[in-house]
């Protein structure tokens, strides 16, 4: 074997695994991209009262490149329940004046967003009086779950009654990944 013969197996060799990686890499690019991606996160908006909280935003925005079919958008409370606003509203004689909830199977196509506003009076006085949570800061988080059982969730924050100045009010969460 002369030296241009193991030059140029060796650059041919080169080339072979620069192909592969790259392939393998736009390959895992691809698969990734085509992954459900939905970014949830909450909200409070200002009352009367200065420093009260009138209403609990929850907001899901779809990242990916497909469409998502929205089963529920819901607040968590770990190990007892999810509530939507339909059901405070049910529950209450007052209705709830900030309803926007999403359809039953609603479909969110890329950079669609949907919202659900929970009454911050109703949502406590369910906390307080139907779970008997007498503890001032319960733990919870936005859940929304599509119609194929994939759920996704915001950062767990605390429900007080009085959201304090840590709970940015007025606007959404920086879009961080929790």
């Amino acid at each position: 074997m002369d030296t241009f013969q193991i030059v140029a197996q060796v650059v041919t060799l080169l080339v072979a695994l620069y192909g592969a990686v790259v392939a393998t890499i736009l390959g895992y690019q691809r698969f990734r991209s085509d992954r459900l991606s939905v970014f949830v996160s909450f909200g409070w908006t200002l009352g009367r009262r200065k420093g009260t909280a009138a209403a609990l935003t929850l907001e899901a925005v779809n990242d990916g490149r497909r469409d998502v079919v929205v089963s529920s958008l819901t607040l968590e409370i770990p190990g007892i329940c999810r509530v939507t606003p339909a059901f405070l509203e049910s529950l209450s004689s007052t209705s709830v004046r900030h309803q926007k909830e999403p359809a039953h199977h609603l479909r969110l196509r890329p950079g669609e967003t949907t919202q659900a506003v929970f009454d911050n009076a109703a949502l406590q006085a369910f906390v307080r009086d139907r779970l008997g949570l007498k503890d001032p800061a319960v733990r919870v988080r936005a859940v929304l779950e599509d119609t194929l059982e994939n759920c996704f969730f915001s950062r767990w924050f605390e429900l007080d009654e009085e959201p304090g100045p840590a709970l940015e009010l007025g606007g959404f969460k920086p879009r961080e990944r929790s």
